[in-house]
């Protein structure tokens, strides 16, 4: 009775479409009142399929039905179809709300007392964020950012709302800081830390981890009394180096995020793959509401220009020409979202699915080069 999602969707089996089944029962409640997920990753992508499958999520409502095309075991099926019930009134209410279109948000019309969504938003998930807060949920729904933590540990815990800065607990566990621009340098308190630098975090635990290197980089942005406020900046082994200019994981989607800004689209997702065979960058890109006038040519030139402001360093090994200009691919529709899927069936946890920045093995390779498309094409497929 505490949430509209059944147990069949929070601990799906195999052949599962728990997105629909999420959406389905989560609609149906006009009482919710506030959601939790993993990381704010997968909200999005929650709201994004209610967006383009509303039409049948409503007339299953209406009807108290599971559409045949919805991929469940049978057994599943019948047990959840015996429950349902029509619901015309809930279905006609969500009609009209959706009929209205997305330029506004529809979560606060769907659901008028929900007050606060909580889940991971570190650095890596603020775009996702900014999406959901713009297109999807408005100003006045809360956010509650869950601080960083691991299976190592709880580092941090937030002491306001919607910030992506938390206070490191002092009694967790114990902390060390390698600074970001000496990794030979002495390992450092907390205590010794300073407002605006960089560090590696290194921890020892109660669970016999000693001086365990985390390889997450945090920024120092203040303090919490006498504690520091942090937040998480990027993993060093998702830095790509093809001739020492180290490109961050945080540069790589900053210049991503500013390309997408300048040309219009919306930004769906981006992994990178340093190939050190031909010397170069190639940027996946999955996008979205792309501009009709829109073109390849354009994409490129921001995306090189971005890539050398974000990082002074590979700009200058362009120019001199030990790297080869970018390459971008285009990935296909809800290509991201297949790879979160995968991963779950394969039995990876929820809580270990990361954006994929810097695709780092060949798994990742082939999958995400594999699904990739023309430009034009992709834009034929975008709403007009």
């Amino acid at each position: 009775m505490i949430f509209p999602t059944p147990p069949q969707a929070v601990f799906a089996s195999k052949d599962t479409d728990a997105r629909y089944l999420n959406a389905r029962y989560s609609l149906c409640d006009r009482d919710l009142n506030n959601i939790i997920c993993t990381f704010t990753g997968f909200l999005l992508d929650f709201c994004r399929y209610v967006e383009k499958n509303w039409e049948l999520l409503v007339d299953d409502i209406e009807h108290g039905t599971i559409n045949e095309e919805i991929e469940l075991p049978d057994e599943t099926r019948a047990e959840l179809s015996a429950k349902l019930e029509p619901m015309p009134e809930r279905a006609a209410e969500l009609r009209a709300i959706f009929e209205q279109g997305f330029d506004t948000p529809f979560m606060p019309k769907v659901w008028p007392n929900l007050r606060y969504v909580s889940g991971g938003a570190s650095a890596g998930f603020a775009r996702y964020t900014n999406e959901i807060r713009n297109r999807y949920l408005g100003t006045d729904v809360a956010f509650y950012y869950r601080g960083i933590s691991a299976s190592e540990g709880v580092f941090t815990v937030p002491t306001k709302l919607a910030d992506h800065a938390s206070a490191l607990i002092p009694d967790s566990l114990f902390f060390e800081f390698i600074p970001e621009d000496d990794e030979n340098a002495k390992p450092l308190t907390m205590d010794k830390l300073e407002v605006g630098k960089k560090y590696e975090l290194v921890i020892s635990n109660h669970s016999g981890l000693y001086r365990y290197r985390m390889k997450d980089v945090l920024l120092v942005v203040g303090y919490h009394n006498a504690t520091p406020m942090v937040e998480f900046q990027y993993r060093i082994d998702k830095t790509v180096s093809l001739m020492g200019e180290k490109t961050t994981e945080q540069a790589l989607r900053v210049a991503a995020e500013k390309t997408a800004e300048d040309c219009g689209f919306m930004l769906v997702d981006n992994s990178v793959y340093p190939d050190d065979e031909d010397v170069r960058y190639v940027y996946i890109m999955e996008i979205d509401r792309v501009p009709q006038d829109l073109t390849e040519e354009e994409v490129y030139a921001s995306l090189a220009k971005n890539l050398a402001e974000v990082n002074p360093s590979y700009g200058d090994k362009i120019r001199s020409g030990l790297i080869k200009p970018v390459k971008i691919l285009f990935s296909q529709p809800e290509t991201y979202v297949l790879y979160k899927d995968t991963m779950l069936l394969k039995g990876n946890p929820i809580t270990q699915l990361k954006p994929v920045t810097v695709i780092g093995n060949e798994m990742q390779k082939r999958f995400f080069l594999t699904l990739v498309d023309d430009f034009e094409e992709i834009k034929a497929q975008c709403p007009k």
